[in-house]
Order: structure tokens, then C-alpha cells, then sequence
């Protein structure tokens, strides 16, 4: 069983309900054995501010990361050091059907 883990780094409440896919704010504990994918979300690269010791952490499964980031900030994300261990980045989602959007993504990856 493929089971994909969300972690909400947003103010956002992200609840989607889906047997094969769990979110967990930032700060929540988790084991990531127990996932075969991660997906890293935020309205901005500013909300990843706090990201080192989650990304230190599921980085060692050697599974696939995946970054959402709700608004577009090209430049932002260029400068960031981890995207060389990201396997996708997407930007650019709005409000409208959010978590809608956000399910089909992570469907497509």
C-alpha cells in the first residue's frame, strides 16, 4: 500500500480525506518508514522557514519530496539549497479548490 504523507508547513487547514494520504502539521511527529512519498507544503517559501530538521529527516528514507508552495515565487524557490534534493517543485495554486488541487497533484506524481 502506497500511503503519502503531506506535511502542512501553512497556516491552512489541509484536511483531506483519502485512506492513502495523510497530512500532519509541521511540528507533529512521524515515522517515515511509514511512507513511500513526501509532499512539503506552504503558501510561500517563507513558511518553509522551520524546514531543516523535517527535510533532515525524511531525506534519509531516500524517497521522493515533493514541494507545493501556493504562491508564485520563482526567485525564491531558486534560492533555496534543498531544491537540488526535491524531486518536483509546483507553484502557483490558488485558493479556489485548493485541496481539490492539491489531490490531483499529488495523483499525477
Amino acid at each position: 500500500m502506497e500511503k503519502k504523507l503531506v506535511i502542512n508547513f501553512s497556516e491552512n487547514n489541509l484536511e483531506i480525506k483519502d485512506e492513502f494520504l495523510e497530512v500532519i502539521n509541521s511540528t507533529e511527529f512521524f515515522d517515515p518508514s511509514h511512507y513511500t512519498s513526501y509532499y512539503i507544503f506552504g503558501n510561500s517559501v517563507e513558511d518553509l522557514e522551520s524546514i531543516d530538521k523535517v527535510f533532515k529527516k525524511i531525506s534519509k528514507s531516500k524517497k521522493p519530496i515533493y514541494m507545493i508552495i501556493k504562491n508564485m515565487e520563482i526567485n525564491s524557490i531558486e534560492k533555496l539549497e534543498l531544491k537540488s534534493e526535491i524531486s518536483g517543485i509546483i507553484t502557483g495554486l490558488n485558493d479556489f479548490k485548493l485541496i481539490t488541487r492539491i489531490k490531483e497533484i499529488i495523483q499525477m506524481v
